[in-house]
């Protein structure tokens, strides 16, 4: 059995403060149990206010997360706060480990990182939790590779900080009381847990009907569709080049990607940009054989999709633990106001009684459910709300 503590604070300034802040509810809860361990999402500037240290300094227990542009959770009503999220058991247990700094070959890093943090306990880990840094030179699918390499395809879940800044270059992970610009903080879970994944996307009414083989690809560059330079082929679909053969509002038509694996769940890829011989940059991989659809995003489809899959997740029951992140690209798609997304998952958890909090993210890294239930697909995403319960 797990118990888990939700405490926030919104005082940046008053470092005492603060901690008192999170003291009393988490006294409130009843206090720890033998095994006990962090997951924060922070505003920037708790961190450099001296906040997120004193956390570390005060707590006698291991804190791992990410900085965050908003947060939202029950009893929580300030956008710009601290949400720390605390999981205490006699039982399962937990252990963390903050990897070397992340370079383009980030792999034999990150296996380290893992292999650390799995020795601390003789069994397998039953969940990986990783928080990895938002890097221009590494897609978020390396860290994933990486993962299921050292693990052997062990289940993942977790996030990419984000920040209020024009190039988030406050965007940073959290661990042990100090933030890092190129390290990923692992947090291992072990016991006898059955997690489950839940991810909201795009409503499959909002898709064009036709999907497209994606025939050329390097990583996350998309170089061809059903044979067609990618730019011709997204304009042949409706969306508009301009005389340069730059899409101007590339971004605003999420793709939808079918890996064509067994997955029953499709995932979001972010456009960023057309290169000058018509290959597209995405936010994550788009491998050769998988199958491309143009979404369509709107403030209701999104807000709709989310309602869709907590409703899911309230219809399956009750669990210990409850954990969520959603991308920044679905903040932007509301204007800007995440609160429209806060508010429906507000209103929808605590219909259902259910305690609940949300970090918005970079990008998420969350297991896909398959067709099987059984065999583990961890995936890399982008404008997508993910969320875990066990």
């Amino acid at each position: 059995m797990i118990k888990t503590i939700y405490a926030h604070t919104a005082e940046i300034d008053d470092v005492s403060a603060a901690i008192s802040e999170i003291k009393d509810q988490i006294s409130a809860e009843g206090g720890l149990l033998k095994n006990t361990v962090g997951i924060v999402g922070a505003f920037s500037d708790f961190v450099e206010s001296g906040v997120v240290k004193a956390l570390s300094e005060t707590f006698p227990f291991d804190i791992v997360g990410i900085t965050t542009i908003a947060a939202g959770g029950s009893g929580l009503n300030e956008l710009m706060s601290l949400r720390l999220t605390i999981l205490t058991s006699d039982d399962v247990r937990f252990a963390t480990a903050l990897t070397a700094p992340i370079k383009e070959s980030s792999g034999e890093v990150i296996a380290a990182g893992y292999r650390e943090a799995a020795s601390k306990f003789e069994d397998e880990p039953a969940l990986i939790i990783p928080h990895a840094p938002l890097l221009m030179t590494v897609s978020g699918d390396s860290y994933v590779r990486a993962l299921d390499e050292a693990s052997g395809g062990i289940p993942v879940f977790g996030a990419v900080p984000v920040d209020h800044t024009i190039d988030y270059h406050e965007s940073k992970v959290i661990y042990g009381g100090e933030a890092y610009y190129e390290s990923m903080a692992i947090l291992l879970v072990f016991g006898d847990i059955k997690p489950k994944f839940y991810i909201g996307t795009i409503l499959k009414e909002k898709l064009l009907r036709e999907k497209g083989e994606i025939t050329s690809s390097t990583a996350n560059v998309l170089h061809e569709i059903n044979g067609k330079v990618a730019r011709d082929y997204l304009v042949s679909k409706g969306l508009t080049a301009d005389e340069s053969g730059d899409i101007p509002a590339i971004n605003a038509n999420p793709f939808i990607i079918d890996f064509n694996d067994g997955s029953n769940k499709s995932i979001v890829r972010a456009a960023f940009a057309v290169t000058p011989d018509g290959s597209v940059v995405c936010g994550g991989d788009v491998p050769v054989g998988s199958y491309l659809t143009v979404g369509y995003v709107d403030e209701e489809s999104l807000v709709a999709s989310s309602v869709e899959v907590i409703d899911e997740l309230i219809a399956d029951g009750k669990k210990d633990v409850f954990l969520a992140y959603s991308c920044v690209g679905r903040y932007f798609y509301l204007k800007f106001d995440p609160e429209v997304e806060i508010n429906a998952m507000r209103e929808a958890m605590e219909k259902a009684g259910e305690p609940w909090s949300l970090i918005y993210a970079g990008g998420e890294i969350c297991t896909l459910p398959q067709e099987d239930d059984e065999t583990v697909r961890n995936r890399f995403h982008n404008v997508t709300l993910v969320m875990c319960t066990f």
